[in-house]
């Protein structure tokens, strides 16, 4: 009985023996396999997942972002995202200066543009100040938190050396399309970096024209039919801002101008 274990216990080691080989070569691809598999899920960088989207209410633009101290009513179009001009709760622009928060006139042009109307009291003086949107509920008649501020500047007017002396022609007759104007003088351009834009000045509102610059003594403007919708005593200005360093450089005379 022992001799016939013996044998037995002698016939399987000699199979264990046999297999040894086989069991550590498949011990072996199974590691290979592994270390593969590792190496090449290390290879793969997955991008990154795309940035939110800017919350409803951000301000990406003001235009213009910039005026002179003792300026009249100011025109400002916000250019951004989000919008609300339906429904209960609506865009509502703010103008913070000096601790103070000032809620502004504002009409909702679409979900990207909002025009509102900057009082000349908020431009009595130089200095910075910044505005942003927030949304109101004319329900409840609360209002959320704002969105994001972007600067306007305030500027001491320099003395004048933008003069304009004609323009061609003065006046149109109310109903007239949108009308292009000659503006001549002097110091209308003074180099690249420095912008001259016309301003059509009609009591306490200040609209930007599309304005190109012919030379020093010359610029051109498009006063747009809205404008001339009824008779009206405005006039027109020359404003030059330094896009480098970011505020206006001086501005004309105002020139009349007659919507009959």
């Amino acid at each position: 009985m022992k001799a016939h274990d013996s044998r037995m216990i002698s016939a399987q080691r000699e199979r264990w023996l046999a297999a040894a080989p086989v069991r550590g070569a498949f011990t072996v691809l199974a590691l290979a396999v592994s270390m593969c598999c590792f190496a090449c899920g290390s290879d793969v960088v997955k991008p990154p997942p795309p940035p939110p989207p800017p919350p409803d209410g951000t301000i990406t633009a003001l235009v213009p972002a910039s005026a002179f101290a003792g300026d009249g009513d100011l025109r400002v179009t916000i250019q951004g995202i989000g919008f609300d001009g339906e429904g209960v709760t609506r865009s509502i622009a703010y103008w913070f200066a000096g601790g103070t928060k000032t809620a502004l006139d504002t009409e909702v042009v679409c979900s990207t543009q909002l025009s509102v109307l900057v009082p000349a009291a908020l431009l009595s003086t130089p200095g910075s100040a910044s505005i942003a949107v927030a949304l109101r509920d004319s329900i409840e008649q609360s209002t959320g938190g704002s969105g994001n501020h972007l600067e306007f500047t305030i500027a001491q007017r320099t003395p004048q050396t933008t003069q304009i002396t004609s323009l061609e022609p003065a006046s149109a007759v109310a109903g007239s399309g949108d009308t292009k104007v000659r503006i001549l003088g002097t110091g209308l351009h003074r180099s690249w970096h420095v912008v001259s834009v016309a301003v059509w000045v009609d009591g306490r509102q200040h609209t930007p024209l599309a304005t190109s610059a012919v030379g020093d003594a010359e610029l051109t403007a498009v006063i747009p039919a809205a404008l001339l919708r009824t008779p009206t005593q405005a006039a027109i200005r020359v404003q030059l801002s330094d896009v480098m360093e970011g505020f206006p450089e001086g501005g004309s005379n105002d020139f009349a101008f007659a919507v009959e």
